[in-house]
């Protein structure tokens, strides 16, 4: 029996495979597998080798000859475990295995959002959505392409397509020579002479004596065009053509003539003129290589020289740097997040529909999704509709649209695109990327309309009909989530349109919008039952995605979301690791998917079914996340009805279109949503459910430099905002939080007053006559006043805001931030205030400015924020009796000026919040199903707002990347509520 070791990962990783041999003896083959799930551990590994990018096989052999590190040529993407083993006989000595990673390398604490709760499992859950992201997504050139320099010599591996590697100078030579020496090593060699990119350019290739994919001994004449290979010639060779010996190959390009000889030796003279129809003349261009998969060849020596003899490039091609002169085949031109680690290991456009949320609202990095769409985008075909599947090393087209009706994948994955597209637009407010693609996006609603039938609904054939249920038979006719997904593509092109200043065609796809939801409850909702059918021609059985759509989407009335999900919820609920998608009578599969489970799972927090919701989180995405024979730390592609991998050994299961627990727990579980592109509009609305509490943060964009939405703050040094801190804080008469004490106790306390009252006077000046000087018990005398007075920078330090018997306070360091809330219940008028504190250090005097308030009770030394009119007016109580005004803020409509500035609000360091108001930052109650009121936040601006609703309460806090939230409940005895 062959010696055999197994590594165990403990997740998920991805990267390049290498190994360490310091001995050996017999030069034994070395062979190593790979698997996610230990259930398929084995020499051989799991199955399920990707189509777009990385190791055509889930092992690798190798000959082991001597020491050294064996490195891996391809990337396996995803696997937990690796078994090595020997195939042949002799001895091997490691001092080391492992994985060069390769994807995103965020770690937990570098993420720009978070999310914990007293839930465990809801904690494990949104992180491991987070990681599965991450395992997905490539950086822009991480991936290792498919040559190397080694030896002296390039060293060309095959690739799938596009496995065309061009210089990137040259794009505009016209006549010249190129000339260099090649080794076949397996098959074929490939050059490209005036190359235009990957996808065009003459091409010729050399089959070798032994080829087994070609006609050996023969040079083959190409014309690549847009991808496509038309022969325009084939020539047999004067002699065989070896493996391992070298020969010069020289390719001279003159006018519509082209010459190519080997070894001195003319082989063929060609003219563009006399090319079959079809194919392309190309006048200028670039050189290169070219490799398919199960070819190698060496290349040196390559110099290219014009018709008047000047050197155009020259290069021996022996050094790694050579390899910066060249597009690279398989490097990735752009970052770009895929479908799964393992398979398919390409960009799908109906996973971008969740990822991107899930990147949005977990490590920030919004690069993958751009760099994804934009190639997508590129790659659109001449009738507006976008290519849904791409490999990520495929290059940008730059070209004229692709001549094509209908491509890869269907109709639903064309449309997908467009609503990542106006996803990526809403958490990011990139305009400029939006108005770069707004031309793609308006070709295909332009497809999309004409595939509207008489009736006004969305119709696929069997050309377009497939879905994200690949392993089911095509859907045909009107299906009822087809039609939701291009009603949800009118509503976001009408908010791209508007984005591209293109105001009349954002009022044309909102009308066809409301023609379209008249016409899916028309025709496709089954009155009877109560439910959406699965398509026009398909009337039997229950459809997951097309009523979970519905619901999401607004297109059910919201008087039937209730019975729709409690319908679901009993025809589907079937198992015990999720709803199945469709019925036993629908006549498709029955694995259970969490890509359509993620709509169900928004449609039930979106309209309050949060116990609904809590189940469908614990039965699916708790048992991948439970720890067992098959857990990666990962999401699954899918599950069998029996709990294990769905699809067998060729499940994903670090597949990024199951983590829309990720973006949901953030989105509504903590609340804190987008309302208008880039966060310039926000909502916190946080459905809690059975959590005792939750907190987190979403990154919003970096448009608020140093914290604040705009205008000038003048402020003076700390040292004298202390002393003034102090001052205040000796006319207060609550309980010293420094002693426990009463204020005044202690020496440090009567050498502080005794040093106040001595400067003092210094500090007291009055502002400039803008109104009256009144006593601090009236600040309506003082909105009566005419102007304002000039702004004096004050260190601001504890935020104050009333929710029901509890006044709920924040106080802010003016260096550090944020560092606490205290809690004051006040349960009857007669009774004196106590302050209750938790989660902060004991406050330094010096730092703090302690701000009490009871109804009734003005007090000095604090700020307040009154409410007049349509303005909120901070306001800032001097302790001998002066009311200075601050900036008045807008609280909807016109122009804004800075809502955080407020007299005697110090500016903290950047980063940090200040103040207490936000312009249009008020409560708004909204009524769930069950009529139980939710509360929501909503603002443009502010810093840090506290509300409180029904029995919890809801802590928003915008700085300059993030938008954080806390939600906790209210203890229902006599005291202050805690965060556990």
């Amino acid at each position: 029996m062959a010696p055999t070791v197994v590594l165990d990962y403990g997740k998920d990783v991805g990267g390049l495979p290498y190994f360490t041999v310091s001995a050996e003896s017999g030069s034994p083959q070395l062979k190593a597998g790979y698997s996610e799930s230990a259930r398929y551990v084995s020499a051989s590994g799991d199955g399920g080798a990707p189509w777009g990018e990385g190791d055509p096989a889930r092992s690798d052999t190798y000959t082991v000859t001597g020491p050294g590190t064996i490195t891996n040529r391809s990337v396996q993407g995803g696997e937990r475990y690796e078994e090595i083993t020997l195939t042949s006989p002799g001895t091997l000595t490691l001092t080391a295995a492992g994985i060069q990673y390769i994807a995103d390398r965020t770690t937990a604490d570098g993420y720009q959002g978070s999310f914990v709760s007293s839930s465990d499992q809801l904690n494990k859950i949104w992180y491991e959505g987070a990681y599965t992201a991450q395992l997905d997504s490539a950086a822009a050139g991480s991936l290792p392409g498919s040559w190397r320099v080694g030896g002296g010599v390039l060293d060309a591996y095959g690739s799938a397509p596009p496995n065309v590697g061009l210089l990137n100078q040259g794009g505009s030579w016209g006549d010249y020579t190129a000339t260099f020496d090649t080794n076949l090593v397996s098959n074929q060699a490939g050059w490209v002479v005036r190359g235009q990119d990957a996808d065009n350019g003459y091409v010729f290739i050399l089959n070798a004596h032994d080829d087994t994919g070609g006609t050996p001994d023969t040079l083959q004449e190409l014309d690549l065009h847009d991808g496509t290979y038309t022969s325009v010639g084939s020539t047999p060779l004067p002699a065989p053509l070896t493996s391992g010996s070298w020969h010069t190959v020289t390719t001279t390009v003159s006018g519509t003539t082209i010459t190519v000889s080997l070894d001195n030796t003319r082989l063929v003279t060609l003219s563009s003129t006399s090319f079959p129809a079809g194919t392309t003349a190309y006048p200028t261009g670039t050189v290169g290589f070219r490799e398919y998969t199960g070819e190698e060849a060496h290349f040196r020596n390559l110099k290219v020289v014009n018709s008047s003899g000047t050197t155009l490039y020259s290069d021996a091609l022996s050094t790694a740097s050579a390899l910066s002169a060249f597009a690279v085949p398989g490097v990735n031109p752009v970052a770009s997040i895929l479908d799964g680690a393992k398979r398919d290991r390409a960009i799908w456009s109906g996973d971008l529909n969740v990822e991107g949320p899930t990147v949005y609202d977990s490590t920030g990095r919004t690069e993958y999704l751009k760099g994804a769409l934009q190639l997508l985008g590129s790659h659109r075909l001449s009738s507006g509709f976008v290519t849904g599947a791409l490999p990520p090393q495929d290059a940008l087209h730059t070209g004229a649209a692709i001549p094509g009706t209908t491509g890869t994948y269907s109709a639903t994955y064309s449309m997908y695109w467009l609503l990542a597209l106006e996803s990526y637009y809403l958490y990011t407010g990139d305009t400029a990327f939006v108005q770069q693609e707004w031309p793609v996006a308006q070709a295909e609603l332009a497809w999309n309309a004409t595939q509207v039938d008489s009736r006004g609904l969305f119709v696929t054939d069997a050309s377009d009909g497939a879905d994200w249920d690949f392993y089911d038979s095509v859907k045909t006719g009107a299906v009822t989530e087809y039609n939701l997904i291009y009603y949800k593509a009118l509503l976001d092109g009408a908010q791209l349109a508007t984005a591209a200043g293109q105001s009349t065609l954002a009022a044309t796809y909102t009308q066809r919008a409301a023609d379209l939801k008249a016409a899916v409850n028309t025709y496709l909702f089954n009155s009877a039952s109560g439910l959406y059918r699965i398509s026009d021609t398909r009337t039997t059985g229950v459809p997951q995605d097309a009523n979970a759509l519905a619901v999401l989407y607004g297109v059910a009335p919201a008087a039937s979301d209730a019975s729709i999900l409690a319908a679901l919820k009993t025809s589907l609920w079937t198992t015990s690791y999720g709803p199945v998608p469709f019925s036993s009578d629908a006549g498709y599969s029955s694995v259970i998917s969490p890509f359509a489970g993620g709509y169900e799972l928004q449609a039930r927090l979106a309209t309050g079914d949060t116990a609904g919701a809590e189940a469908l989180l614990g039965t699916l995405w708790g048992h991948m996340a439970t720890p067992g024979t098959d857990f990666t730390g990962t999401m699954w592609e899918n599950i069998a009805t029996d709990g294990s991998p769905g699809l067998g050994t060729t499940t994903s299961l670090a597949h990024g279109w199951s983590t829309a627990p990720t973006s949901a727990l953030s989105g509504y579980v903590l609340g804190a949503q987008p309302v208008t592109a880039g966060y310039a509009t926000w909502s916190v609305q946080p459905h809690p459910g059975d959590l005792t509490w939750a907190e987190g943060r979403v990154p919003t964009p970096a448009r608020r430099a140093g914290g604040v939405l705009g205008g000038r703050e003048r402020h003076r040094p700390v040292r004298h905002a202390g002393h003034r801190a102090l001052r205040h804080q000796r006319h207060h008469r609550g309980p010293d939080l420094r002693r426990g004490q009463p204020r005044g106790v202690g020496r440090r306390s009567r050498r502080v007053e005794r040093r106040h009252v001595h400067r003092g006077r210094r500090h007291r000046r009055r502002p400039r006559g803008r109104g009256p000087r009144l006593p601090h018990r009236s600040p309506a005398r003082h909105l009566r006043g005419r102007g304002e007075p000039r702004r004096r920078g004050r260190t601001g330090r504890l935020h104050l805001v009333r929710a029901g018997e509890r006044h709920l306070l924040l106080l802010r360091d003016p260096v550090r931030g944020l560092r606490g809330e205290r809690h004051l219940r006040v349960p009857d008028p007669d009774r004196r205030h106590a302050l209750h504190r938790h989660r902060a250090r004991r406050p330094r005097l010096r730092r703090r400015e302690v701000l009490l308030h009871r109804p009734g009770h003005h007090r000095s030394g604090r700020i307040d924020a009154l409410r007049h009119r349509e303005r909120h007016v901070p306001l800032h109580r001097h302790p001998h009796g002066r009311v200075r005004r601050g900036e008045h803020v807008q609280a909807e409509g016109a122009r804004q000026r800075n809502p955080l500035h407020q007299h005697g609000v110090h500016r903290p360091a950047p980063g940090h919040g200040e103040g207490l108001l936000s312009a249009a930052g008020r409560l708004v109650r909204q009524e769930t199903a069950a009529g139980s009121p939710t509360p929501a936040s909503t603002g443009t601006g502010g810093r840090h707002v506290l509300r409180r609703a029904a029995d919890y309460c809801v802590r928003i806090t915008i700085e300059p990347q993030t938008l954080s939230a806390n939600v906790w409940r209210f203890a229902s005895h006599a005291g202050h509520s805690q965060p556990r």
